[in-house]
């Protein structure tokens, strides 16, 4: 899961009374544990546990335990429409539900009446701020 959507998804199940039990990436181990320190030192200084924030590293064997895991009610995946569609294959057979950021590729559609500066700095802001390591990057300009 892209670092940014995580902490997105995480947010909004913790905030909801929820567990949050996720893997990142394979080739990010060391920012999957390193976040999930973060939240769970964040979580324990408001005097709750910081175990209600878990993270798993490994590959897609692992992925594919928590897409089959019936304790799990709800899945979110990002990455490809290839796995997703695997992902949700899976969890569908367990009458779960998914959550799912496919092949992601947005784009900013700037109509003539838009204010320039303003948009300067969101697509700028858009296309940068995460490297290009997430799918809700701007990959694309639509200029009317």
């Amino acid at each position: 899961m892209c670092h940014v959507l995580s902490g997105w998804n995480a947010c909004i199940a913790l905030v909801c009374g929820n567990c949050v039990v996720w893997k990142g990436a394979p080739t990010t181990p060391l920012v999957t544990i390193a976040m999930t320190k973060i939240v769970a030192s964040v979580l324990e200084k408001n005097n709750l546990p910081g175990s209600i924030f878990t993270a798993l590293c490994g590959g897609a064997e692992i992925g594919e335990a928590l897409a089959k895991d019936t304790r799990i009610p709800l899945v979110s995946f990002t990455g490809s429409s290839k796995v997703g569609l695997a992902v949700q294959q899976t969890v569908s057979q367990r009458f779960g539900k998914c959550l799912l950021e496919l092949s992601g590729n947005n784009a900013i559609i700037v109509m003539d009446d838009a204010d320039i500066e303003l948009s300067v700095r969101s697509v700028l802001f858009a296309a940068v701020s995460t490297a290009g390591q997430c799918c809700t990057t701007c990959r694309r300009l639509v200029l009317h």
